[in-house]
């Protein structure tokens, strides 16, 4: 070996790996597939599109998902040759499909078998731009037709093709579907086993579609994915290739564009294309070919290198142990094997959209792989170490490093070391490894440890001293949680001081690791699985950790809120076996908690210590404000300090003995359950829900097995209430299509046996569900019946019969609380009484049912079943009353009756019948109908309350002779109250009492009327005179006299009308006297009298008038007449 010796001159890259792949180029090239090699993910992959293929009704329609440089190019150029049958490629190709994956070869053999010759499948390989979809299919349908037979119905296709491309004629996606069709059918004429649409790079026409809205419409997609599947004649297999999810994509669009993407996107089965860091291994190695053998101090370095990685144990990637790694680590030649380890999860990390670990073995780039191979190489150390992607990575992507996250750290480390000048080279190259291990910490198992660096570095002698020299520096900086380096800015907080001044101080407070566990962990909380799939509710379990039992301990968990029960993680100190005593008792009294005991609780005690350091530290250092350096390390190291924590309870509550579990133990009921794996413990979870909900319903809807709904969940159980209240009658309560409330009516009330057709009445009608239906509604049904249908009336609030409901042994869903209350009233409506704050709400309305759904609280519910008494009261009033024998019809009456009657009689205290009054009073206080019915209206008349089933005949009978009696003292109170108060006005007015006098009174109010003006009397005198026309009705009049209608009279109206009425009768005597009317109605000979006295009289006057004026001889002919009139009477 010279001095001028290059890696190149014992390794290069193989030929395959050195250009990209081009589907529409490759596919034919039959060296394309040339050491192909088929990964764990390309078999499954192949497996999926041979099931969907060989299926009757299988998926034809696929998308590859995958990062950059993940191979989907390369599998696609692989798949097409698979289908071809081309008899040149088939001898690589079943070369690839060996061992393992020999299955593969001949389902492929299967599925191309209809075809004959070399046939097989017609590909129709696109290679997509930033163009139209529909352009680039067209494109691709006519470079599949020049791959076929050129007969007369191929050439008349290619010439239509080419109109319609030449025209632009691809904004109509049926023209595409069109053309499809027809390529199909003369590829079956033509005795192809299939046809293959594959679309490569299909994300460059969705970013297209972004700015193109009218011509790039991806909804071709989905036609052709439907399309795909229809085909039954011959196959037709639909591929496409995408760097990301459809929906990522549109993520700065608005949500209606990325909902209608995501709906193409479920046309597609996804197949995620990345592979996992073994198989990345694999195919680095692979593409590495030596040219010459290397010098045996380049093996005996490789060899202590591999024996560094095992004797410290550096963890392996899952799939590789450590002889397939060793030789994987000898063809990776001259990757350092810690170099191999770290990049399947760099690349992943930092450049996935830029540049892939193919890209960094092909390029010549500074430092990159083959700029490396160029290099003269080091005979001491002949490796690329990790060091070496630093400087590739500053030197290449140091601005587009700054936009991504991690990328920001490696910066922040290259100005670190920029700023340092007097740093050794290898001192520059471990701050550069421990900065790639930093930005690797989360998924990568390498960690900067010194055992780790250790196998990274050239020279590990120096490397203690390096280590310490640099945190010394400020450079680096130690992490005790997990024995780790961590790159640092520098500081002027001494932040291990400060955690060990915090350590001090804690335990001299004497705080113990358990308060700091319960303060820096998230609420956890363990699912039922099998328990929540069967019931569709989720069911699950708080967990709560302490180092004893107390009584204020056993308190706070037994509030149990929305949790099914408690898990009570016992870490315990000391006396492990009393507490195990104690715990199996209170387990046995207590069925809703679970106590899990764990016997390996060291580790997560000094954690839990490091982690109350480190807030410590933070709360009592106020330096920290001023130094945004040590504040990042600080909540890194918090994170971490959590993160750990998180993962060691991951293990806690493992039953599995160690190492690989906690040997946790698990009490519940007083037994401990001794679960073997942890998939028993779920299962004893799932069992102790049987046990506590073992009345649970089974409902299977998303929309509503939930405490809080969403507005379009909400929106829809709100139509499904208003259609319950209207649409009874009809099949599917008259829900056209599917709509979301169409789902909780299949789920809930079609599925419950709630809503059936009756064959009887020929109708659709909702009924009480069925004991043995499988939704187990049923015995939240018969809670509703035996809260509402008690012994006692009375109202119960909405609210709590629906806590009723959530709780144990139910624990139906509170969205599902509304639709069985529902259900319940309209079945039971004629016996039910709803009641919103208190007051009857005597027709549910749809409003009733939106307003019920948001705010139970608000409203109450009351019932009466109606049988024995109850039903011949209700019967008999029924008939009465002309109504529905049901208890809120007959009692709906009632209020009618009771309604009609005028203000008067309902407000007045002078009823002479007290009872009548009693009656009339519970009737306008009654706040529940079937309590007045059958508790109120009994006790006004000295009756027991009317029980449900009891037989007392003579009771209804007495019953209803004094509510007859009391309904007629009622409704004749206001009739004769007119009368008595009519007879006082005549008397005041100077006349009789009787309907004859008020005629007279009638006749005299018409004569004066005309014939005089009188502020007071005549609106009197019209009132009167009126009657006449108002079947004599003297209320007008006694109106007047009250200044208020006689129906809103007060008892003061009453007690003053004989005083007012006195005072107006005055008036109306003394008008009479001088201008009323003194004609009589007389007979004949009365008239022969008469007319002879008026001649006699006359003649008189005559004599006297030449003796006075006439004024006076008037006045004294009427003080004659006065004096006549008194006499005679």
């Amino acid at each position: 070996m010279t001095a001028e010796t290059k890696r190149s001159d014992y390794v290069a890259v193989a030929p395959r790996f050195l250009r990209s792949v081009n589907l529409r180029n490759d596919w034919h090239n039959r060296s394309s597939a040339d050491g192909y090699i088929v990964t764990p993910n390309v078999a499954q992959a192949l497996e999926r599109l041979s099931d969907g293929l060989l299926a009757e009704n299988g998926q034809r329609a696929f998308a590859l998902i995958g990062p950059y440089g993940t191979g989907k190019s390369a599998f696609a150029v692989f798949l097409c040759q698979l289908l071809t049958r081309n008899a040149a490629a088939t001898e690589h190709l079943d070369k690839a499909l060996q061992g393992d994956n020999a299955y593969l070869r001949e389902r492929f053999h299967a599925l191309c078998q209809p075809a004959t010759g070399d046939n097989g499948y017609l590909l129709i390989p696109v290679t997509a731009r930033r163009r139209p979809i529909t352009q680039l299919l067209l494109e691709g349908l006519l470079d599949a037709l020049k791959e076929m037979k050129q007969g007369a119905r191929v050439l008349d296709i290619r010439s239509r093709l080419g109109i319609a491309i030449s025209a632009k004629n691809w904004t109509d996606t049926a023209v595409v579907v069109a053309f499809l069709g027809e390529i199909q059918r003369e590829a079956k004429a033509q005795q192809y086993a299939g046809v293959l649409l594959l679309v490569d790079e299909a994300g460059k026409t969705l970013e297209y579609a972004l700015q193109d809205r009218a011509g790039g419409d991806v909804y071709i997609f989905q036609e052709l994915a439907e399309y795909a599947s229809r085909q039954t004649a011959i196959p037709l297999l639909f591929i496409i290739t995408l760097h990301q999810m459809f929906d990522d994509y549109v993520e700065l669009s608005d949500r209606t564009m990325r909902n209608e993407w995501n709906k193409v996107q479920e046309r597609f089965q996804s197949i995620q294309f990345n592979e996992s860091a073994g198989t990345t291994i694999r195919l680095i190695a692979e593409a590495l070919q030596p040219r010459n053998d290397l010098p045996e101090e380049f093996r005996q370095g490789l060899a202590a290198a591999l024996e560094a990685i095992r004797s410290k144990q550096l963890p392996l990637p899952i799939g590789l142990d450590y002889n397939e790694f060793a030789a994987l680590a000898r063809r990776a030649w001259p990757l350092h094997p810690t170099l191999l380890l770290a990049m399947p999860y760099l690349f992943r990390r930092l450049a996935q959209n830029e540049r892939s670990i193919f890209s960094y073995l092909t390029s010549s780039e500074p430092y990159a792989f083959q700029y490396q191979l160029d290099q003269t190489m080091t005979p001491a150390d002949p490796f690329i170490r990790l060091h070496a992607l630093f400087a590739y990575l500053m030197a290449n992507f140091e601005a587009s490093l700054a936009r991504v996250a991690h990328g920001k750290r490696l910066l922040e480390a290259n100005d670190i070391i920029n700023s340092r000048h007097g740093l050794s080279p290898a001192q520059l190259e471990l701050v550069q490894d421990i900065a790639l291990m930093n930005v690797l910490a989360e998924i990568c198992p390498l960690r900067a440890t010194a055992n780790i660096l250790g196998s990274t570095v050239g020279n590990p002698d120096i490397l203690t001293d390096d280590l310490e020299f640099l945190r010394r520096q400020s450079i680096i900086t130690h992490r005790r949680l997990d024995n780790s380096y961590r790159v640092w800015e520098g500081s002027d907080v001494d932040l291990l001081a400060r955690l060990n001044e915090g350590r001090r101080v804690l335990q001299l407070e004497s705080v113990s690791p358990l308060e700091t566990l319960c303060q820096h962990l998230p609420q956890r909380t363990l699912v039922a699985r099998r328990h929540s799939l069967q019931t569709g509710i989720n069911r699950f379990f708080q967990l709560f950790y302490a180092d004893a039992l107390s009584s204020s301990l056993l308190s706070r968990a037994e509030d149990f809120a929305d949790a099914a029960g408690a898990i009570i993680v016992l870490l315990p100190q000391a006396n492990v076996d009393a507490l195990l005593k104690d715990a199996l008792q209170i387990s046995q009294d207590h069925p809703r908690l679970i106590i899990a005991l764990p016997t390996q609780i060291d580790s997560l005690r000094g954690i839990a210590e490091e982690l109350a350091c480190l807030r410590w530290a933070e709360k009592n250092t106020p330096e920290l404000r001023d130094d945004r350096i040590a504040r990042r390390e600080l909540s890194l190291r918090l994170a971490m300090g959590e993160q750990r924590i998180a993962q060691q309870l991951q293990g806690l509550l493992d039953p599995r003995p160690a190492p690989a579990g906690n040997a946790c133990k698990w009490l519940w009921r007083g037994r401990n359950q001794h679960p073997r794996q942890p998939v028993d413990v779920n299962r004893m979870l799932s069992d102790a829900c049987d046990h506590i909900y073992h009345l649970s319903p089974r409902v299977r809807n998303e929309l509503v097995v939930r405490g809080k709904l969403s507005s379009a969940a909400a929106g829809a159980r709100r139509s499904l209430l208003e259609r319950m209240l209207t649409h009874s009658g009809v099949e599917c309560l008259g829900i056209e299509g599917y709509p979301p409330e169409r789902s909780i009516y299949e789920s809930v009330m079609r599925a419950a046996g709630m809503h059936v057709f009756n064959p009887d009445t020929q109708q659709w009608e909702i009924c009480p569900p069925a004991a043995d239906n499988p939704c187990n509604l049923r015995p939240c049904w018969d809670l509703l019946e035996e809260s509402i249908f008690g012994e006692d009336i009375a109202q119960l609030p909405l609210d709590e019969l629906f806590s009723r409901l959530a709780q144990v042994p139910y624990g139906l869903p509170e969205g599902v609380h509304p639709i069985l209350f529902t259900a319940f009233y309209i079945h039971y409506q004629d016996e039910l009484f709803l009641y919103r704050e208190k007051t009857f709400v005597p027709e549910v309305q749809t409003g009733h049912l939106e307003l019920l759904q948001r705010r139970p609280e608000l409203f109450a519910i009351s019932g009466a079943k109606v049988d024995g008494i109850r039903q011949a009261v209700v019967e008999r009033l029924a008939r009465g009353l002309k109504q529905p024998a049901k208890t809120a019809s007959v009692v709906r009456a009632l209020y009618r009756m009771l309604n009609s009657l005028p203000p008067l009689t309902q407000k007045t205290a002078k009823l002479g019948d007290h009872t009548a009054m009693d009656v009339r009073d519970k009737l306008l206080l009654a706040a529940a109908p079937d309590q007045l019915l059958f508790e109120d209206l009994p006790a006004c008349f000295g009756l027991a309350p009317f029980r449900a089933g009891e037989q007392r005949d003579k009771d209804v009978e007495s019953f209803f002779n004094q509510l007859n009696v009391s309904l007629s003292s009622l409704a004749g109170f206001a009739p004769a109250l007119q009368t008595e108060k009519r007879d006082v006005l005549l008397r005041a007015c100077g006349l009789a009492t009787g309907s004859d006098a008020w005629l007279e009174l009638e006749r005299r109010a018409a004569w004066l009327l005309p014939r005089m003006k009188h502020d007071i009397l005549s609106p009197f005198l019209t009132c009167v005179s009126n009657a006449a026309g108002n079947e004599h009705s003297p209320v007008a009049a006694l109106s007047l006299i009250c200044n208020r209608p006689f129906e809103h009279w007060s008892d003061m109206d009453i007690d003053s009308f004989t005083g007012l009425a006195q005072g107006m009768g005055e008036l109306f005597q003394r008008v009479w006297q001088n201008y009323g009317d003194g004609a009589v109605v007389l007979s004949g000979e009365e008239q022969r009298q008469k007319d002879h006295i008026r001649l006699s009289i006359e003649s008189q006057i005559r004599q006297l008038a030449p003796q006075g004026s006439p004024r006076a001889l008037v006045a004294a002919l009427r003080e004659l007449l006065t004096t006549f009139e008194s006499d005679q009477t």
